[in-house]
């Protein structure tokens, strides 16, 4: 949904907004009780919060040190690499890190000067409401907590993923909350070079107040113990045969209803071709989906299912190319950083913002005309030539986890002297 910057459109965009959330604050009174049926709804992920701060202080690690700095992070996702690996340094360095129970007063309160908040992904606060009033209500609390917070001399750090959430129900009060955090958040972090381009369209980001920092590799963090030989005997995959693999969340963005008429189209002209899927069903991924997958015909090989950390390897060691064949509005291909992981090339499809992956040698932009032509070519050429894995493993080690870990360290602690 990234737009070209157009200063009417932006103009038009804008005042919806303020309409809209201007409608929610005179509507705030008569709302109170929906605010409120809102906030039980979220009750059993504030009580898991509870338990486990009162875990922790039985282990005595809940509270912060006297001089200990503290980082919230929303939301935080024990199992998300990207977050554990970016907050690793801070944790070795004394800092206090620890999951934000709410983007609003109460899971704020505790924090204060030298203390940041960093948000990462902005739908639990603008699209898990019901209707529209109740979602500028929580976008409107979430703007005061944040603006309380700075007030008390503490920080609000935002990382930007996409432009948009990949499934936007509640448009205007997303935009407000985008707005907001990226005009008044103390500082910004992007990976993509494009990000600012791509969101003018639909709403600003101060530069003065913004970094990049690349998007790691998982060296390290995803096991790597099998040889190519025994990932591809795992799979069944016969010598000679060419394997394209497509893995992670399956969500209706990522374009794979288009892959598997690719694959048709390849494999019926080539029957040396193998589409390896795996992954769990995700967002907008639904039963007929699934039927889609497991009736894919002739030479398409299948898990549905959460792919464990130990098993990223078989899949991946085990395919000549990696293909994402993303809609053109998904800002951060993080799994093009798993596979240079592996030393395994990648398929991307062409989209705006994505020309900082063409400069890469062993990334594919893939031909929107013959998409499946240039992605049989992409998968024979990344077979045939040794040189992309190993292109793909200097890429890795340049965006070592440590050493983007430590970016995102000084970027933060650099707020605290400024």
């Amino acid at each position: 949904m990234a737009a070209p910057h157009d200063p009417p459109a932006r103009e038009a965009i804008d005042r919806l907004v303020d309409e809209v959330m201007e409608a929610a604050a005179a509507a705030a009174p008569a709302a109170r009780r929906r605010a409120f049926l809102h906030g039980l709804r979220r009750a059993p992920q504030r009580l898991r919060s509870a338990i486990g701060r009162l875990r922790r202080r039985g282990r005595g690690d809940e509270s912060a040190a006297p001089g200990q700095h503290t980082l919230l992070a929303f939301p935080y996702w024990a199992g998300n690499h990207w977050q554990a690996i970016m907050y690793d340094d801070l944790r070795r360095n004394g800092w206090r890190v620890d999951a934000c129970a709410g983007l609003d007063d109460r899971g704020l309160r505790e924090l204060g000067a030298g203390d940041v908040l960093h948000v990462n992904w902005t739908s639990p606060v603008s699209q898990e409401p019901q209707d529209l009033l109740d979602a500028a209500i929580a976008v409107r609390e979430a703007i005061d907590a944040m603006t309380a917070l700075q007030a008390r001399g503490g920080r609000v750090v935002w990382t930007v993923h996409n432009v948009l959430p990949h499934e936007t129900a509640h448009v205007a009060p997303e935009l407000a909350l985008l707005r907001w955090l990226g005009t008044h958040a103390d500082l910004v972090t992007i990976m993509n070079p494009h990000t600012l381009e791509l969101t003018a369209g639909l709403y600003p980001i101060d530069p003065a107040r913004t970094v990049r920092i690349a998007h790691p590799s998982y060296l390290g963090w995803l096991p790597e113990t099998l040889s190519r030989d025994q990932a591809r005997d795992a799979l069944g995959l016969a010598d000679g045969e060419i394997a394209v693999a497509f893995l992670g969340r399956l969500r209706a963005y990522k374009g794979l209803d288009r892959l598997l008429a690719a694959h048709r189209v390849i494999h019926d002209d080539d029957d040396r071709f193998r589409l390896l899927i795996a992954g769990e069903r995700g967002e907008g991924f639904g039963d007929d989906d699934e039927r889609m997958l497991r009736e894919a015909g002739a030479g398409v090989v299948t898990s549905i299912g959460r792919v464990p950390d130990d098993e990223m390897q078989r899949w991946l060691l085990a395919a000549d190319l990696l293909v994402l064949p993303y809609g053109a509005d998904a800002l951060n291909l993080s799994l093009v950083e798993v596979a240079a992981t592996f030393g395994v090339p990648a398929a991307v499809s062409d989209g705006h913002g994505r020309g900082h992956l063409a400069a890469r040698s062993w990334v594919t932009i893939l031909d929107d005309a013959d998409f499946a032509g240039s992605l049989r070519a992409a998968a024979i050429a990344a077979r045939d030539d040794g040189e992309v894995r190993a292109a793909a493993r200097r890429h890795a080690d340049a965006v070592a986890p440590g050493a983007v870990s430590a970016a995102f360290r000084d970027a933060v602690e650099r707020l605290l002297v400024t």
